[in-house]
């Protein structure tokens, strides 16, 4: 557990600093290095991990951060007629309309939740755009009445201070991380990485154990070609 004291904070922000600043001064080496290769020279370990994070930024980093914020390419606009049957459709396949109304506005509460809102949610669902005014308003009044009918309540008017989740137009923010810190945080992730590769290439058939009395099983066993292997209970099998 991470504690709370004035310290232990001082502590991990000073650690996330670093990690931050390992990118920053690689490319300053390697800049330096390639401008200056008689003056500056660091251990080979160390050039090589520098040129390692330098490249991952540019080759990596920078390209998927372009693609992540790229506009999304949206299916061609339904009819009306169409829409409204998806509106009915999806309706009827809701337990509760208020928990998932709230879900898809990150928890925020009913009261929170106007008509402005709705009109920017119902905009994105439907008819996959961010400009409300460009949607007829007399259709989105439909949904709305549908939607207030099915949570016995009228929805205020004006804009409350929820979001919603708009998974096609929402900005996507990234906070880069050096190559270290992946290959820190995914040391555990490796041995499922390994049975996932295994997997693709064997076509493996994986199960755990059921466990007895509430005890997790010690291990997990895999059926590759009429024979059989067991893994360590560390490995998360999914």
């Amino acid at each position: 557990m991470i504690g709370t004291s004035t310290r232990e904070y001082i502590f991990i922000r000073a650690c996330i600093f670093l990690l931050r600043a390992i990118t920053p001064a690689c490319i300053s080496y390697c800049a330096l290095r390639f401008l200056s290769p008689a003056r500056l020279r660091a251990p080979v370990a160390l050039e090589l991990w520098a040129a390692c994070e330098t490249l991952f930024f540019f080759f990596f980093y920078i390209p998927r951060k372009q693609h992540l914020q790229a506009a999304a390419v949206h299916p061609p606009l339904a009819s009306r007629k169409e829409r409204r049957l998806l509106f009915d459709r999806c309706s009827s396949n809701i337990p509760d309309h208020a928990r998932y109304l709230r879900g898809w506005f990150m928890g925020a509460p009913l009261s929170e939740i106007k008509r402005d809102n709705l009109n920017e949610f119902l905009a994105w669902a439907f008819f996959n755009t961010g400009h409300v005014n460009t949607i007829d308003p007399d259709e989105l009044d439909e949904y709305i009445r549908e939607i207030e009918k099915q949570l016995g309540r009228e929805v205020e008017p004006g804009r409350g201070n929820a979001r919603c989740v708009r998974l096609t137009i929402d900005k996507v923010d990234m906070s880069h991380r050096s190559l270290l810190w992946y290959m820190v945080s995914t040391k555990s992730a490796l041995p499922q990485a390994a049975i996932d590769a295994l997997n693709r290439l064997f076509r493996l058939s994986i199960f755990s154990l059921p466990s007895v009395c509430g005890t997790p099983t010690s291990t997990t066993t895999a059926f590759l070609s009429g024979s059989t292997f067991r893994c360590s209970h560390s490995v998360p099998m999914i």
